[in-house]
């Protein structure tokens, strides 16, 4: 069931930019979506602290590297 999907993936990153290709809240800087998933993890201190902290990072990258194109 899974595997067109995962094919897609392959093969968009066998052909563009991960840079280019990244989607979701963080991304897209919704603050509201974020909150709205942190609070869904408030049960799960750990998956909440990664989630943060993947977030922040890919916040962080996405802003430097808009400074730079």
């Amino acid at each position: 069931m899974l595997f067109p999907l995962i094919m897609e993936v392959a093969v968009r990153l066998k052909d563009g930019s991960p840079l280019k290709m990244q989607t979701g809240p963080a991304i897209r800087n919704d603050d509201e979506t974020i909150n709205r998933h942190l609070v869904a993890l408030d049960n799960f201190p750990a998956l909440k602290t990664v989630y943060r902290q993947l977030t922040d990072s890919i916040i962080k990258f996405s802003n430097q590297t808009e400074d730079t194109l």
